[in-house]
């Protein structure tokens, strides 16, 4: 879900090695998907890149966002705020 690069923009630099191997692992952040698909994420976040099933928006979004709390990451307020917007328009619709 959220990408390594992503993360370490997002404060992951700052964790301990145990920390940063932890999340690299983490079952709530792994998803399989085909590699076209992968490759067409990179390292992008919900604001730059959604999957291609619509049906699958919210769920991705919930769960990305739900990583980034779990892991404390730090988001700008523009972020903060486009994610809300995000959940909003994906979710309750």
């Amino acid at each position: 879900m959220v990408p390594l690069k992503w993360a370490w923009e997002h404060g992951a630099y700052n964790w301990s090695a145990a920390k940063r191997k932890q999340f690299a692992n983490d079952e709530v952040n792994l998803f399989a998907v085909e590699d076209s698909v992968n490759q067409a994420k990179g390292a992008k976040g919900p604001l730059e890149w959604l999957p291609p099933n619509k049906g699958f928006h919210c769920q991705y979004i919930l769960r990305f966002i739900r990583v980034v709390k779990t892991y404390r990451m730090v988001l700008s307020d523009y972020e903060k705020n486009e994610f809300e917007v995000l959940k909003i328009g994906e979710c309750e619709n």
